[in-house]
């Protein structure tokens, strides 16, 4: 599913398949997820916590602000992502959530950038933050 930039708010979930290098090897888990940012400074549009992948920039692991489009980016990953699309989360109440809240909730993520990655599932006392985390965290920092 291609759905382009201009259509995304900020705090818009992306969703897509790891392993889809090999589409026999893709699978529905390891699922990876990050959040839209729209409108950012420096020209990255995505916000993920993740591993690094050779060729791309930011080398490091952790929490990372990257692309959506290209190469590296989001929906592709070096032909690594299977882009399964977007989901703009709705409040408690069912109402849709507003534009300052997809706001609010990358504003919340922006404050575990640097943060080592973690894996899911791991122990209490191990560091790091994984991608869902990251995401849930930012919503829940919006009041969603």
């Amino acid at each position: 599913m291609e759905i382009p930039g201009r259509y995304l708010r900020s705090g818009d979930i992306l969703f897509s398949l790891t392993g889809g290098d090999s589409y026999q090897d893709a699978w529905f888990l390891p699922m990876h997820v990050g959040m839209y940012v729209k409108w950012d400074a420096d020209g990255r549009d995505v916000i993920e916590a993740t591993v690094p992948t050779g060729g791309c920039d930011p080398p490091a692991n952790g929490v990372v602000m990257g692309w959506y489009n290209g190469d590296c980016g989001f929906r592709s990953l070096r032909g690594q992502h299977i882009f399964v699309g977007a989901r703009r989360p709705v409040s408690r109440s069912g109402a849709p959530v507003t534009v300052a809240q997809g706001e609010s909730a990358v504003e919340t993520a922006r404050d575990f950038l640097g943060f080592e990655y973690g894996i899911v599932g791991l122990a209490n006392g191990v560091g790091g933050i994984d991608c869902a985390q990251l995401v849930e965290r930012g919503w829940q920092g919006a009041g969603v």
